[in-house]
């Protein structure tokens, strides 16, 4: 969950494998393929079942055939919002759920100059991969690709760009950057960069000039698959001494099982078939507008819940104004424990 942001501000995250040892339309979208995490960035922010389950974390130990992340999602939450007819809404959300988008009215895409919605730009020329004489890799370029080093920030070997703008009037620029070097090459760091812009829909017109957004929450949800039975899902980061800022998700031992099969081991050999844990962790999250200073407090939740709860999983449009409203307490206050108490309490 995000502080209340008044006109700009910056969240990073990286989503990585680590080793132990489309209710709209199909989004527009480009594969990041440089190293031994590949996933696909969609041109609306979307990474939730709608957009092709299962298609959002692929790692090499099973061959780029095998889902690690199934899905993810992201809903953002204002209050006291006036629309362009001067209709005050208590409580808005825009968003692309893990569940559905709609790049239509929601998160809608912004095409540049020549009608492109999303870019991808390589630090070098792709090679071309012949296997027994047929080419394997995708062909280059395509719509949108270009050779351009100028145009990537810092070290990455790749970098898909886009620009979504919401229906509340919040404009993101969503990067994703990626490295092919041996130590970095199994994660990727996603840069969003949130404006006030008061453009709802996809045309250069500024409906709300004089928007300011209310008490602005951003969530993410993941729903992670580890290869097990059930992954163990667990979070770190909501003591004030906490190092680390994650969400993850590891192979655990199932419950009846005859023997340990933490990792889902090899029945024949005992090895480990599983050895890995998956997360999303937030590098940073700009103190405000005004100062971007890292500020430690942010997400001022994370947990582990049930990522099926429809009035986070879908996209805002289908929900009602009643899961609208729970939404954002939720992203005020937290999930109530068992004991009823709230879970941001103190």
């Amino acid at each position: 969950m995000m502080k209340p942001i008044s006109s700009t501000a910056k969240f990073i995250v990286f989503l990585s494998f680590i080793l132990m040892i489309s209710t709209a339309e199909s989004g527009v979208f480009k594969w990041i393929r440089v190293g031994n995490y590949q996933t696909k960035v969609v041109d609306s922010g979307d990474q939730g079942e709608s957009s092709g389950e299962g298609t959002f974390a692929y790692y090499y130990i099973h061959n780029f055939t095998y889902s690690m992340i199934d899905h993810a999602g992201f809903q953002i939450g204002v209050s006291e919002w006036t629309d362009e007819n001067d209709n005050t809404w208590d409580v808005k959300i825009s968003g692309a759920g893990h569940g559905s988008a709609d790049e239509l009215h929601n998160t809608i895409p912004v095409p540049d100059d020549e009608g492109i919605t999303v870019r991808r730009y390589y630090r070098h020329q792709p090679p071309d991969i012949v296997v027994d004489g047929l080419p394997t890799n995708e062909p280059f370029p395509q719509t949108g690709d270009e050779v351009n080093p100028d145009a990537i920030p810092g070290t990455a070997d790749i970098m898909v760009e886009s620009w979504i703008n919401t229906s509340m009037g919040l404009t993101i620029h969503q990067r994703a950057l990626a490295w092919s070097q041996k130590n970095h090459d199994d994660y990727i760091i996603f840069d969003w960069v949130l404006e006030n812009t008061g453009n709802i829909d996809e045309d250069a017109e500024i409906e709300l000039p004089d928007q300011t957004l209310h008490d602005l929450y951003f969530l993410r949800a993941n729903n992670f698959r580890t290869g097990a039975s059930r992954p163990w899902n667990s979070a770190y980061g909501e003591r004030p001494d906490d190092s680390l800022r994650i969400s993850y998700a590891y192979p655990q031992r199932s419950r009846g099982a005859d023997y340990d099969d933490l990792g889902r081991p090899n029945r024949s050999t005992g090895e480990m078939d599983r050895y890995h844990y998956i997360g999303e962790a937030t590098l940073h999250a700009d103190m405000s507008a005004t100062n971007q200073t890292d500020d430690p407090s942010q997400p001022q939740m994370t947990g582990a819940q049930t990522a099926e709860l429809l009035w986070i999983k879908n996209e805002a449009n289908i929900n009602s104004e009643e899961d609208h409203k729970l939404l954002h307490e939720t992203m005020q206050l937290g999930f109530e424990p068992f004991d009823g108490t709230p879970y941001m309490t103190g």
